[in-house]
């Protein structure tokens, strides 16, 4: 959030549970909301954004590989220690596969969604 920003009332829970499928759609139409927000952004569900919009929205926010960037940041963090990617948790499964496989499945995902990156 900004420097000088209140979280509103939900917000901080929407942001906080964004990536536990199942959670954030039962707890309410904002945490729903930004979970689906957040997937559009990786191009899950994206259909409904025509070409001409894509390419606006892409010209005016570049996407700057953010799938990897993304991830780097959040194996970079994970590294510190073992309370930041604790076993079974969003962190600890992204540090898992990028010391595994070279590649998480979020990147796979995003490299295969609607935006192809």
């Amino acid at each position: 959030m900004e420097e000088g920003h209140r979280a509103k009332p939900g917000e901080e829970q929407a942001i906080a549970l964004h990536t536990s499928f199942g959670i954030a759609d039962r707890r309410g139409p904002l945490c729903y909301l930004v979970r689906g927000g957040v997937g559009v952004d990786f191009g899950r569900n994206a259909d409904f954004i025509d070409e001409q919009t894509a390419a606006a929205i892409h010209t005016r926010y570049p996407r700057l590989c953010m799938a990897p960037s993304l991830t780097d940041a959040i194996v970079a963090h994970a590294q510190r220690s073992t309370d930041a990617a604790p076993p079974y948790s969003m962190p600890g499964d992204v540090l898992r596969e990028r010391q595994t496989d070279g590649i998480t499945l979020l990147e796979l995902a995003a490299s295969h969604g609607r935006w192809g990156e």
